[in-house]
């Protein structure tokens, strides 16, 4: 399209909002300029269309074949790039199980030395001829069972002289009963939002069934202009 055409649509369009706001239909000869200055911006946006689409067929196909060129370049960065951070994910998990089985063997420890403090306190009382006291003791040290204690945090970042490389947890949801949510919505023990009410397909539902009524709809028309020339 030239510049001086984008001009003309341009001039015609700031005028033409302002015309379609002055029409009022009273009577036939109103309704028929209605329906005439219908016919006349219709006429508009087809003429627009035909001279912007070969413009625009270009552009678009230049822009499919750069991306799909940049696709095809990047492709073996990306599957590497895959790889490694599969690699990564799985050096990430093997740390954080080291870190449980030190920390296991720390509790381990640390209940066999308190089992271990105690027997020997429980053979002083038998030396002492503190036989009731020394089987309480005794009693304690088999109750002995290891602590609970954290595992020591595994080292999230990993820098390098290029940058670095970090690992973060983030939360994953999958939908694995939609029923379910349904019954909760219906009692109130989850929101309405958990549903996504989808008018297209109701609207399939609607035509093929021929309905009428519909749970949850109102089924109503309303009226849309079309025009030719």
């Amino acid at each position: 399209m030239t510049t001086d055409n984008v001009q003309v649509y341009e001039e015609q369009g700031g005028a033409v909002l302002v015309e379609a706001q002055g029409i009022h239909i009273t009577d036939a000869a109103s309704r028929a300029t209605a329906a005439e200055f219908g016919i006349r911006t219709r006429r508009a946006v087809r003429a627009v269309e035909e001279e912007l689409k070969p413009a625009i067929g270009k552009a678009y196909s230049l822009h499919k074949d750069l991306v799909a060129q940049m696709k095809r370049l990047i492709a073996p960065f990306k599957s590497a790039q895959l790889v490694v951070d599969a690699e990564i994910v799985r050096d990430h998990g093997e740390q954080e199980r080291l870190a449980r089985v030190e920390a296991r063997r720390v509790a381990e420890e640390e209940a066999e030395q308190e089992r271990v403090r105690l027997e020997a306190e429980a053979l002083v009382l038998v030396v002492e001829d503190d036989t009731d006291a020394a089987v309480e003791v005794l009693e304690q040290a088999e109750a002995v069972v290891p602590m609970q204690v954290a595992p020591a945090p595994v080292a999230k970042t990993t820098h390098t002289a290029l940058g670095t490389v970090t690992t973060r947890k983030v939360l994953t949801v999958e939908c694995t009963d939609k029923a379910a949510v349904v019954r909760a919505v219906a009692a109130g023990t989850m929101p309405l939002d958990f549903i996504i009410i989808n008018a297209a397909v109701a609207k399939r539902h609607i035509i093929a069934g021929n309905l009428t009524q519909l749970a949850g709809f109102d089924i109503g028309e309303k009226v849309v202009v079309a025009g030719r020339g």
